[in-house]
């Protein structure tokens, strides 16, 4: 099966590829001893068919994050020579279909590479401002998973960090726990750092009112 809802047999593929039926079973047994494929009542499948989906969305995640790591890194160049720069004026006409685009440009990718550079910004100013690809990689992919408020859960989880005396690997682990934990707005993350002893206090307390 070489899509997932239509089997091929070897008469099939020697049509498709317009070779002799002999050559199409020769390389086909070559890929049922390779563990590429394998015969299923009479017909072929891809072995890990679901892996090869997975791995094609990971690809599609990592170049996502490529592109957005690229992104901020530009922004962070123009920002160190914008006061050397002389700016070039552009006509009245150009200048107001500019402001009309940006406040057009809510959409979602410009809100998430917005939450990606603030996020990142705050662990840098307030964590460890030598931040590795890797590291932004990992914070990028759970930016993604936390979603739209992300940037403010992670200011909340840099400070719980920092105070914690940690870094930024130990960064990382919050968030991808709190992501699986379903965490996805600042008090959500404000709920995971309150100290145990005033959980505890107001279960206590609770119990006290009841009686």
């Amino acid at each position: 099966m070489l899509s997932e809802n239509l089997p091929y047999n070897d008469e099939m593929l020697a049509n498709e590829f317009n070779r002799p039926i002999n050559s199409i079973r020769l390389a086909m047994r070559t890929f049922e001893e390779l563990g590429m494929v394998e015969e299923v009542r009479g017909a072929y499948k891809v072995k890990n068919w679901e892996k090869h989906q997975s791995l094609d969305s990971k690809s599609k995640h990592n170049e996502k994050n490529r592109l957005r790591q690229q992104r901020y890194r530009e922004r962070q160049k123009q920002n160190q020579i914008g006061n050397n720069v002389t700016v070039t004026l552009r006509n009245d006409t150009e200048e107001e279909e500019e402001r009309e685009e940006e406040k057009k440009n809510k959409n979602r990718e410009d809100r998430s590479n917005d939450v990606f550079s603030k996020a990142i910004n705050y662990v840098i100013t307030f964590l460890d401002n030598n931040l590795t690809p890797y590291q932004m990689e990992q914070i990028g992919y759970a930016i993604d998973d936390i979603g739209e408020h992300a940037d403010e859960v992670i200011e909340i989880a840099t400070d719980y960090t920092k105070e914690k005396g940690c870094h930024v690997g130990y960064l990382i682990q919050v968030l991808n726990n709190w992501a699986k934990e379903n965490v996805k707005t600042k008090k959500d993350a404000q709920n995971k750092v309150k100290p145990k002893q005033q959980v505890k206090g107001t279960l206590l307390d609770d119990i006290l009112n009841e009686e």
